[in-house]
């Protein structure tokens, strides 16, 4: 039975502490590579792959806490923030982050703690 090789998106995301406070800031940074596929694959750069990001964050409770976009540069790097509510549920929290086509693709988890 064969199966079809395609390219594919790896995501690499981190963030500045790992755990946070309500009402602090989370600073995102990361960079998307694409596998080719065949075989010669081989990583290689984003390209026109991709000419956008877009996230949203949840709370422990999956209740979305901020969204937004972010834009990625000839490298396929990306870096955005964004404020823990004062109200937030303490626990894992996750971002969910995906291409500007819609393609939702890899999730990043951090902690929030008191």
């Amino acid at each position: 039975h064969k199966k079809p090789q395609t390219d594919y998106l790896r995501w690499f995301v981190f963030d500045d502490r790992k755990m946070y406070r309500p009402k602090e800031e989370v600073f995102v940074k990361g960079y998307i590579r694409r596998i080719t596929a065949g075989e010669l694959g081989d990583v290689a750069a984003l390209g026109d792959a991709a000419s956008g990001l877009n996230y949203k964050v949840y709370d422990s409770r999956n209740n979305e806490i901020a969204n937004g976009t972010a834009n990625l540069n000839l490298f396929g790097a990306f870096d955005f923030k964004f404020k823990l509510p004062d109200t937030m549920n303490l626990g894992a929290a996750n971002i969910q982050l995906g291409t500007s086509d819609g393609a939702w693709s890899h999730y990043h988890q951090f902690q929030v703690q008191e």
